[in-house]
């Protein structure tokens, strides 16, 4: 899913798309989104782009089923998301691994 924003304050347009994943308990969101800062977002070494894993804004959630990323260029959305899906999926694979599997993740 595509959500666009615009943030008046800064002039700025940003797009960001949800990746659904397998539901996971929110108090493992942390660590997959660590993961995976260090193995897709660093990798693509763009500033403007950002992920998060589930819902930042709720506290109340206890699951996580979702990976938002933000792109910084709107132009090279469509050529970079399917790039990305397959890089967010081959490393939440290698985190559930890390893991012990998805057993020990689960929601």
């Amino acid at each position: 899913m595509f959500v666009k924003n615009f943030d008046f304050d800064s002039a700025t347009t940003t797009l960001t798309v949800e990746f659904p994943i397998k539901p996971i308990n929110s108090a493992f969101s942390k660590m997959l989104c660590d993961h995976l800062f260090e193995t897709v977002l660093f990798t693509r070494d763009d500033p403007q782009e950002y992920l998060c894993v589930g819902d930042e804004m709720s506290r109340f959630n206890n699951v996580a089923e979702v990976i938002r990323y933000q792109f910084g260029d709107l132009y090279n959305v469509k050529d970079a998301c399917s790039e990305i899906a397959g890089m967010l999926q081959v490393q939440a694979e290698v985190w559930l691994e890390k893991m012990g599997g998805y057993e020990n993740v689960k929601a």
